[in-house]
């Protein structure tokens, strides 16, 4: 079931906040788990039990961490039993395929498994239950808050990645306040006029340029930016989303993207984007393997091994591994250069132009991500280079540009974060108030619109729904 599906909008949205609130406290967990479970299986009615098999085998397992701490063994088996079911859905066939071209003698490639949805998050909420268990954490003593904690519907398929100590006061008991379901539901309609007004719209020009019915220079230019605008309200959209929902349902989920496009460096890019995954691999990952600790060698060392990771988690593709990879060497260079140490010090002009740098690296990562290979990358950055033969522009372009133009403009003042910087400078008291009392009645007004966007079009799935 979709966020921004008819079915959740006019039936499970309403029933389940409703009937969330008006229940005792005491049969609000078992209410809102049945209703979690009943989301997932509405699309993966099979893969349910995975994800019930999972909740039962890391809530015992949990208990045994507590009861015993110190132990590593324990830890070791429990974690390696997560990525082995994170392994068996996503990487077998991948690593069977590219085994049998090493060897071709080992036979036919196993059929491509499906993949359960949110798998990559729940995995990872998982595993970090059980590291902050084994740091001296509480476990769930309650089976209903543990499966709870997993399923939870707003931000089981796409994140934000929840850890445990941040909601266990809520899982054991949580108000729910007027304020929290007006911000929450407020923030909810940012959040799908965001994906059905920007995102999807902007799809249609990114699909026709990526798959080659924009064959100019300009053309393949306008495809990137597109794509790149879509990936962020896509997926800023969705946890926009999942946000608004925990607050509606007592939870508050951390922030899941910050004005990424303003970026002055790469690093601060990725600390922008994608927070809860970033943090994720630096708390579990970069600072177990040692951080920058123990010269640069180590540093650099370990920040590939984290990049390598999160291309890998983002899909079993060689296009996440090699767009992984670029990341990690573009942030080893950064770090040699110093880049952050000295942005304070840069004049505007070289911030300006620095920023630039991080866009069009951001841009042509993009790429590599979007393709379906890496020989189609490189064919797609040819094209953007004017490298591959296509005139400057054509017929096709103009007419996808004039589609889009309007998306476009509004897509790119959000994704700059151009309103509220405005809004800081034109000053404060009843004006501001004003003004923030008419972005109120705007999101309205844009809910209602996208509400007829969805009704009259198909709704698309959310990108990171794959992943």
């Amino acid at each position: 079931m979709l966020f921004t599906s008819l079915e959740f909008l006019l039936m499970f949205l309403p029933i389940t906040v409703l009937a969330h609130t008006a229940l005792p406290k005491k049969a609000r967990n078992p209410f809102l788990l049945l209703a979690s479970l009943f989301f997932y299986a509405w699309g993966e009615p099979s893969f349910v039990l995975v994800m019930m098999g999972s909740i039962l085998v890391n809530y015992l397992f949990g208990l045994y961490l507590s009861a015993r701490p110190g132990q590593r063994g324990p830890l070791c088996l429990i974690v390696c039993l997560n990525l082995a079911l994170l392994f068996v859905f996503k990487y077998l066939t991948f690593t069977l395929r590219n085994l049998r071209l090493l060897f071709p003698a080992l036979g036919a490639d196993l059929p491509r498994l499906a993949l359960p949805l949110g798998i990559s998050f729940f995995t990872f909420q998982a595993i970090s239950y059980q590291v902050d268990v084994y740091r001296g954490g509480k476990a769930a003593a309650d089976p209903l808050e543990m499966g709870l904690y997993i399923a939870l519907f707003p931000q089981l398929i796409a994140g934000p990645i929840v850890r445990y100590p941040d909601i266990r006061e809520r899982l054991e008991a949580r108000q729910i306040t007027l304020e929290g379901l007006r911000g929450g539901f407020l923030r909810f309609m940012e959040g799908f006029c965001k994906k059905v007004l920007l995102a999807n719209v902007l799809a249609r020009t990114a699909d026709a340029a990526f798959s080659g019915d924009l064959g100019t220079v300009c053309g393949a230019w306008l495809g990137a930016v597109c794509y790149a605008l879509q990936l962020y309200f896509d997926f800023s959209g969705y946890s926009d989303m999942a946000i608004g929902l925990g607050s509606m349902l007592g939870f508050p989920f951390p922030e899941n993207f910050r004005t990424p496009y303003l970026s002055v460096t790469l690093s601060e890019f990725w600390r922008r984007w994608h927070i809860t995954l970033g943090s994720w691999f630096r708390d579990y990952v970069y600072i177990p393997l040692g951080g920058s600790r123990g010269g640069g060698g180590r540093t650099v060392r370990n920040l590939m091994i984290v990049w390598l990771l999160t291309g890998l988690w983002h899909g079993a593709e060689w296009t996440f591994v090699v767009w992984g990879l670029m990341n990690g060497l573009l942030i080893v260079a950064e770090k040699g250069l110093r880049l952050s140490e000295r942005r304070a010090s840069l004049p505007r002009p070289v911030r300006t132009l620095q920023r630039g740098g991080v866009l069009l690296a951001v841009l042509l990562g993009w790429v590599v991500f979007r393709s379906a290979s890496v020989g189609e990358a490189l064919l797609y950055t040819r094209r953007m280079l004017g490298l591959a033969g296509e005139p400057l522009w054509d017929p096709a372009f103009l007419f996808h540009l004039r589609q889009a133009a309007v998306f476009m403009a509004a897509g790119l003042l959000m994704a700059f974060a151009v309103p509220e910087r405005l809004l800081k400078r034109l000053g404060s008291g009843t004006l501001r108030e004003g003004l923030r009392c008419a972005g109120q009645v705007l999101r309205v007004v844009l809910f209602l619109w996208a509400f007829t966007f969805l009704v009259m079009n198909a709704h698309d799935p959310f990108i990171y729904f794959n992943f």
